[in-house]
C-alpha cells in the first residue's frame, strides 16, 4: 500500500510534520541529529496546528544516525500533548532504531498506545485502526 501524500506540512528545525488523510501526522526526524526536549516540543506544536483540536494519531519515523534524549524519551512517553492523541507508532528499520525503539517501548513505558513496525505501511494500517477504534468510543 501507499501512503496518502500529506495534506499540509510544517517543517522545524530537526522534523518535517505532515497531516496525512485520515488524521494521521507523519513525524520524519531528519538523519545525524540529537532530539532534545526543546525539538520535541516543536514537534508537538506543529501536530496540534496541523489537526485543530481533533483526534490524532502520531507515525514517527527517524533519520538515519538520528538520537533521542533521555530527556527527550520520557516527554515523549508521557501524554503531553492536550486532548487527542489517541496511539503512537515507531518505524524501525534498522537494527539500531529498533534497540532503541525496544529501550524507549520498555523502560519509558509510554501512556497512550505505541507500537513499532518494521514498515510504514503497517505502521499506518495501526495507527488508522486506533483513530477508528477511538471514534467509536467516543461516539
Amino acid at each position: 500500500m501507499k501512503l496518502p501524500l500529506a495534506i499540509k506540512t510544517i517543517t522545524t528545525s530537526k522534523a518535517t510534520v505532515s497531516l496525512l488523510k485520515g488524521n494521521i501526522i507523519e513525524v520524519q526526524y531528519s538523519d545525524n541529529e540529537i532530539i532534545e526536549v526543546d525539538d520535541s516540543l516543536a514537534v508537538n506544536s506543529a501536530c496540534l496546528k496541523l489537526v485543530e483540536k481533533t483526534p490524532f494519531a502520531v507515525l514517527i519515523i527517524t533519520g538515519m544516525f538520528t538520537n533521542f534524549s533521555a530527556e527527550a524519551r520520557e516527554l515523549a512517553a508521557r501524554n503531553t500533548l492536550p486532548g487527542e492523541r489517541v496511539a503512537t507508532a515507531l518505524v524501525a528499520d534498522t537494527l539500531s532504531h529498533k534497540l532503541v525503539g525496544n529501550f524507549y517501548l520498555k523502560f519509558n513505558k509510554p501512556e497512550l498506545p505505541t507500537r513499532m513496525f518494521e514498515s510504514r505501511d503497517e505502521a499506518f494500517d495501526w495507527l488508522r485502526k486506533a483513530l477508528s477504534d477511538a471514534n467509536k468510543n467516543q461516539g
